[in-house]
C-alpha cells in the first residue's frame, strides 16, 4: 500500500501549482522529488504565551506527554525509563519523571516507582500547573515521523526539551 500511496502523492504534486507541507524537513524530501514548488507553512501559531518565569533554581522535575496508545510513546517510556532516567536521577539526586497521558493499567504498574509518577488524565489547567513546575520535557521518541505537539507544547510553556532527532523533527 505504501507504493500506491507514494505514486498517488507524485501524480498529486505534479498536478499541484503549490505544495504546502509544514516542516522543512518534509520540502526537502518532497525537493528531492524533483517538485521544486514548495512551500513551508508552520502548523502552530499562539497569539498568547504562557506567563509564567522559568527560573531553572525553582524546578527540578521532568515531564513527558503523551498517550500509550501511540506506540512511538510507549516505546520512548520504556527506553527512557530503563536506560537513561536511571543514570539521569543518579547524577541529579531526587527528581520525579512525570508522565501525562493515557496508559493501560499493566503498563502504569510494570513502569510505576516512588520517582516514575503517571497521571493519566489531568485537566487543562493541571498540565499547566505541571509545565510550571518541572526543569525540563524529555521527547525521547525513536521512531515516527511529522512535527510532534509535545515539542511545539513544551515551547510554549518555556520549558528546554531534551529529545532525539524525532522528537524535533521539523521543527529544526
Amino acid at each position: 500500500s505504501s507504493k500506491y500511496l507514494k505514486k498517488m502523492e507524485l501524480y498529486l504534486y505534479e498536478k499541484s501549482d503549490v505544495i504546502i507541507t509544514v516542516s522543512s524537513l518534509e520540502a526537502d524530501t518532497i525537493k528531492k522529488y524533483g517538485y521544486d514548488k514548495t512551500e513551508v507553512f508552520p502548523a502552530y501559531y499562539y497569539k498568547d504565551f504562557n506567563v509564567e518565569q522559568y527560573i531553572p533554581e525553582k524546578r527540578k522535575d521532568i515531564l513527558f506527554v503523551g498517550g500509550g496508545v501511540h506506540l512511538p510513546n510507549s516505546d520512548a517510556l520504556v527506553w527512557f525509563i530503563n536506560e537513561i532516567f536511571p543514570e539521569f536521577a543518579k547524577e541529579n539526586g531526587k527528581v520525579n519523571f512525570i508522565i501525562v497521558g493515557g496508559y493501560d493499567k499493566d503498563f502504569v504498574e510494570k513502569y510505576s516507582s516512588d520517582n516514575v509518577l503517571f497521571k493519566l488524565s489531568v485537566s487543562d489547567a493541571e498540565l499547566k500547573k505541571i509545565y510550571n513546575s518541572v526543569k525540563i520535557v524529555v521527547v525521547p521518541l525513536r521512531f515516527g515521523a511529522g512535527i510532534k505537539g509535545k515539542t511545539v507544547e513544551a515551547g510554549y510553556y518555556g520549558v528546554p526539551v531534551v529529545s532525539t532527532d524525532f522528537g524535533i523533527e521539523g521543527l529544526k
